[in-house]
């Protein structure tokens, strides 16, 4: 099956994960993702657990030969009193 790089940033973040951890991410984790060429970017919202408000990661894909080359992340946690009134997401 040949994926789009879009799909294979998604499956490489999904398949890091290990054990409950994974379980986790679907069910607490909302995705987005852009491509442009090479790159791709996901847009993710960790959280431990329902009860913890968690952060916002942004992991950066670039792809060569249909393999990751490199990633790069950055992330910030949530934080309790935002004022923008849709905070960070």
């Amino acid at each position: 099956m040949i994926r789009s790089h879009k799909e294979s940033a998604i499956s490489f973040l999904r398949t890091v994960a290990s054990g409950k951890v994974r379980e986790a991410y679907e069910q607490f984790v909302s995705l987005r993702a852009l491509e442009d060429g090479n790159l791709v970017a996901v847009h993710s919202r960790v959280r431990p657990n329902p009860e913890d408000l968690g952060a916002v990661v942004v992991h950066i894909f670039r792809f060569e030969n249909d393999r990751i080359a490199e990633l790069w992340d950055v992330g910030q946690a949530i934080p309790k009193d935002s004022p923008n009134e849709h905070g960070l997401l």
